[in-house]
């Protein structure tokens, strides 16, 4: 039986610290036969690595730590818990460690936002294309494959150059056949994502349920292709049902009952 990888597993194993890979490795079921989706690798690219790029870029205009941390509070909150996690990644390196030891114990040196930017782009553009090689692909929807990885341009900025502007065309995007193959599953889940009561989730259940009602009222042979971001649980719940899906996303719990499949939970550390 496969067991699918969700994105919050992916993002732990490829792009955190060893503390969280470590904890995702331990709860991953013993011989699985471990696969990702074309549309996992879809929804990192345009989420978590698309903030960890901008996140680079910001910090561009930064000579201290403390500078970057300013911009990140006045109006880059989302990019708090990123910031957490890069401290504690470069922890992680015995390179940076050592430079921290050469620096006569000045400490911020260490977190320098050169340093930060240098381990960062490492570990965007070697975590993409370590996540996108070390799993066979599953794509029931037809999603996009061979997507690009990210690289540094000319003018010292991480671009991720993705193909969204072909979503929902026909041949480019299979999602509208493969929730009209599976219309009465797309319902069922539909109803449990309207039914969840999670607070944290607010904008992200009406953007699902908005995208369900998308592709199961489009008429043509199209549709407009932003709808289906939205429809990230979905899309891995139905493409996992006949085997386990391994998140660290709660809400996973009421999708995968209603469909039947298997989950496990990794935990937060």
């Amino acid at each position: 039986m496969k067991t699918f990888l969700e994105t919050s597993v992916v993002v732990d194993l490829h792009f955190r610290s060893q503390k969280q890979a470590a904890n995702c490795r331990a709860h991953l079921p013993a011989g699985a036969a471990l696969v990702v989706t074309a549309y996992v690798l879809f929804e990192l690219a345009r989420g978590h690595v698309d903030r960890l790029c901008r996140l680079h870029d910001l910090s561009r205009s930064c000579t201290h730590e403390d500078e970057l941390r300013v911009k990140i509070t006045e109006g880059q909150a989302p990019y708090k818990r990123d910031m957490d996690t890069w401290n504690a990644t470069l922890n992680d390196d015995a390179m940076f460690v050592r430079k921290m030891k050469a620096a006569d114990g000045k400490k911020w040196r260490l977190r320098a936002p050169q340093y930060f930017r240098a381990r960062l782009r490492n570990v965007v553009i070697d975590g993409w294309d370590e996540c996108a090689a070390a799993y066979p692909l599953s794509n029931a929807p037809s999603c996009r494959e061979n997507l690009p990885s990210p690289y540094r341009d000319t003018e010292g900025l991480l671009q991720h150059n993705l193909p969204t502007d072909d979503c929902g065309k026909p041949g480019n995007c299979g999602a509208l056949a493969f929730a009209r193959a599976n219309r009465a599953h797309f319902e069922t889940l539909r109803g449990c994502v309207g039914k969840s009561k999670a607070k944290h989730k607010k904008g992200e259940r009406e953007r699902q349920v908005g995208g369900i009602d998308h592709l199961l009222a489009a008429a043509g042979e199209d549709f407009v292709g932003t709808h289906c971001h939205g429809c990230g649980d979905t899309m891995i719940c139905m493409e996992a049902r006949e085997g386990t899906v391994v998140t660290k996303d709660r809400d996973f719990t009421r999708l995968t009952r209603a469909l039947g499949a298997k989950m496990v939970k990794v935990p937060n550390v």
